[in-house]
């Protein structure tokens, strides 16, 4: 019988979290070095701009509350594919996929999970992104291990919405769930946050899969 998993602790968390640092400057060496040669090579970039975090302790334990997983370090590794996060803007949807077959081909990635296509198929609340999960080798403490990078690729449009219904859904939903006008703004946000995506897809000239969503 396998011995119960122990209790996840922050020293361990924090050995973890290195690692998944490690992993992320993997990544971004690899893409800012990808978009240096397309910027010498054909006089473009493949996107505006990118940025990175590693999940908190206290996030990380309340995903795998949210899962039903355990708390313990095994659970991090095997069941939270977030804890590295890298998010690319680019500035049109082409480049969005463009930028996905590019990584996924990388010798350096694994890409060991199905993407996620919220473009193609938009949250229900309107969020779009793309998100592709790899592997990444690195070596620490005399050991190759591969850790899970999550890579959220999205426009420039697409980060203006996620960050305004961030602000007005999500935090005010947690710091003042009963402030009237909050909710005023957070109605009226949705209500024109539809304006937002038309205008990512009529300057690209895409139409997406699943446009129930976005009524």
């Amino acid at each position: 019988m396998d011995e119960p998993s122990k209790e996840l602790t922050k020293e361990e968390f924090e050995r973890y979290s290195v690692m998944c640092g490690l992993a992320i400057d993997e990544v971004m060496t690899s893409i800012n070095s990808l978009n240096e040669e397309e910027k010498y090579l054909r006089g473009r970039t493949l996107y505006d701009e990118a940025k990175n975090r590693v999940k908190t302790f206290e996030s990380t334990a309340t995903k795998l509350e949210q899962k039903g997983l355990p708390k313990s370090i095994e659970a991090v590794e095997s069941g939270i594919h977030d804890v590295a996060g890298v998010r690319i803007i680019t500035f049109t949807i082409s480049d969005v996929y463009n930028l996905y077959e590019i990584l996924r081909k990388h010798p350096k990635f694994e890409e060991y999970k199905e993407p996620k296509d919220y473009i193609k198929e938009p949250k229900e609340n309107g969020y779009s992104s793309f998100h592709m999960f790899i592997k990444v080798r690195i070596s620490f403490d005399g050991m190759i291990r591969s850790i899970p990078v999550e890579i959220q690729i999205r426009t420039l449009v697409m980060d203006v919405w996620a960050k305004i219904h961030h602000r007005l859904v999500y935090q005010n939903t947690k710091k003042a769930p009963n402030v009237s006008s909050e909710t005023e703004k957070t109605q009226e946000f949705l209500k024109r946050a539809k304006g937002l995506r038309d205008f990512d897809i009529k300057i690209n000239g895409w139409v997406p899969k699943n446009t129930s969503r976005l009524t």
